[in-house]
């Protein structure tokens, strides 16, 4: 049963006069180390995050000098391929004209013909491998400077140039 409206204090027993003011406060006197134990638990989190962010700096920057290494590799072997190219071109038009001579049979020629051929597929995917190390760089450091504009990447090659003739 709901009494409101006007009057509904007189049957209570208030009228217009009569005030009720409250104030409640509760102070836990005993918590058993409950904040205690939260602020150590919360500083081994703490701790524990730190740890975390080292070894995913240090696993980052491992990754990232990887792939500088993979390139240092990479490179040079762009300019050894195709040099083996080249020789093993001059090797096949040797073999051809001596087969054309008859001093060297047709499995030699076959034999040169095939080293040719494997020279200038090593020589394409030197190229392709140094690139895909450029991209495991990127990857690793965040940063896709292929993107970027010419001048940006321009300098950046520069600078890998300057730290790979350096290094060699």
């Amino acid at each position: 049963m709901n009494k409101s409206g006007q009057g509904s204090d007189y049957l209570l027993g208030r009228d217009d006069t009569d005030w009720t003011v409250g104030v409640q406060a509760s102070v836990p006197l005993y918590s058993g180390g409950k904040k205690n134990a939260t602020l150590n638990r919360s500083r081994e989190e703490l701790l524990q995050l730190h740890h975390q962010r080292d070894s995913l700096a240090n696993h980052i920057e491992k990754q990232i000098l990887n792939a500088v290494h993979l390139i240092r590799a990479s490179y040079p072997g762009i300019r050894l391929s195709r040099d083996a190219a080249k020789a093993a071109q001059r090797n096949l038009s040797l073999v051809t004209d001596s087969y054309e001579r008859g001093i060297k049979s047709i499995i030699d020629l076959i034999d040169a013909q095939n080293q040719s051929l494997v020279a200038d597929q090593r020589s394409a995917n030197a190229v392709y491998d140094f690139l895909i190390d450029i991209m495991e760089i990127q990857r690793s450091a965040g940063n896709f400077f292929l993107f970027a504009p010419k001048k940006e990447l321009n300098a950046w090659m520069t600078r890998l140039n300057q730290y790979m003739n350096s290094s060699l």
